[in-house]
């Protein structure tokens, strides 16, 4: 099915983000956990921080993925994931090849699932220990490379990409499927859609439909709606206007009323500047709202929906070029108005909140400070946004 209603900048309902709104009003928030990483992780960057999860012993599963410059153990990509009390006191922790820290998913008898390097799919028992990796679901220079999964039932229903790489590691095709898998990790089916490039993101709402995001380079971002029959339903592609620019969506979520919101970001590949990017589509596709701000780069990483019906996003952002990134969080209606939001201290890739009491919630993140290795974080603040609180 081809994609149709091209994101046109002209048709966009601009909303400048008003980042007058974030405050700093001092530094008296601490850190509530740091979990330094081996050394082989020092200078690392590009990271990304799943969902706290709470474990079924009261305790929370966290799941940070990487990258790192000094390649002396091997790939230059790692996943740790680290297993707490309720206090977030670690209790065990495994460092795991390859990175794919977007979802963690524990079971009724306290065991993990999740993926790891490309297409490898793990299960771990309560106490860490590996009890199933599968893999190598396809032969080199092709690649399974998985980018995320949901668990529906007793099937994990992923999206990824098949890709073709030269002599050189470079991928020359790519095709996106959707994979499904039982909890034993064996393979079930896998469905091809069309030619597109790689999905970012999947999921289903209550009436068995499936929602697929991902990017097209610089062609832009899509989203398909897929039935539960396998037809698509409908199909959106996102351009930036301008030249050698392109789109991201990280992250997608589906309202009460069926409505669906994406989070991302736009990129220009010239001048390296980006700015965040909030989409609302009714159920039948058509474009609600989209607003974006001109922060010099920043980006939305997560959208939660509230039981009231309101978001909380998260991401990150860069002031100036002489700057380093810093995470935020974002109160808005459900309408998009913001509500509040929080500037955090220097840091990247900071999860969706978790509501561990009523007024409190918590964060996984990376601290962006080499001289701590830039160790990931756990750290909380209310939810109000009247009390400044960055880390």
């Amino acid at each position: 099915t081809p994609l149709n209603d091209n994101y046109k900048q002209n048709t966009m309902k601009k909303t400048t983000l008003l980042f007058l709104l974030l405050t700093s009003l001092g530094y008296a928030q601490t850190i509530t956990r740091s979990f330094p990483i081996t050394a082989s992780s020092v200078g690392y960057s590009m990271g990304s921080s799943a969902p706290i999860v709470q474990t079924t012993d009261g305790g929370y599963l966290l799941n940070y993925s990487y990258s790192y410059p000094n390649w002396d153990a091997g790939a230059g990509y790692g996943t740790t994931v680290i297993k707490t009390d309720a206090n977030f006191v670690p209790q065990w922790s495994r460092k795991l090849y390859g990175g794919n820290g977007k979802k963690t998913f524990v079971l009724g008898d306290g065991s993990v699932l999740l993926f790891s390097g490309l297409g490898n799919l793990l299960k771990l028992d309560a106490n860490g220990q590996t009890v199933m990796s599968k893999g190598n679901f396809t032969t080199y220079p092709i690649q399974l490379v998985i980018s995320d999964a949901e668990l529906v039932g007793t099937t994990i229903k992923a999206v990824g990409s098949v890709d073709t790489y030269n002599g050189f590691g470079w991928v020359t095709s790519s095709i996106a499927v959707m994979v499904d898998f039982d909890l034993d990790g064996n393979l079930l089916q896998t469905q091809v859609l069309g030619s597109l490039k790689r999905p970012s993101n999947i999921l289903h709402d209550a009436l068995g439909n499936c929602y697929v995001a991902g990017y097209l380079g610089n062609q832009g971002s899509y989203i398909y709606k897929i039935g539960a029959n396998n037809t698509v339903l409908w199909a959106k592609r996102f351009q930036s206007p301008i030249a050698n620019s392109s789109t991201s969506i990280n992250d997608l979520k589906i309202l009460a009323n069926g409505d669906v919101i994406l989070a991302g970001y736009f990129y220009n590949y010239e001048t390296s500047l980006g700015s965040m990017l909030l989409c609302r589509l009714s159920p039948d596709g058509s474009l609600i709202s989209a607003k974006a701000n001109g922060v010099y780069v920043s980006s939305f990483d997560s959208i939660t929906v509230l039981p009231d019906g309101g978001l909380v996003a998260t991401g990150f952002l860069r002031e100036t070029d002489l700057s380093f990134s810093r995470t935020f969080a974002m109160r808005m209606d459900s309408s998009g108005a913001i509500s509040w939001s929080k500037l955090y201290n220097e840091g990247f890739a900071i999860s969706a909140p978790l509501v561990k009491e009523t007024n409190n919630w918590y964060y996984a993140a990376f601290h962006n400070n080499y001289t701590d290795n830039n160790n990931p974080i756990v750290f909380n603040t209310e939810n109000t946004g009247v009390i400044d609180c960055p880390y």
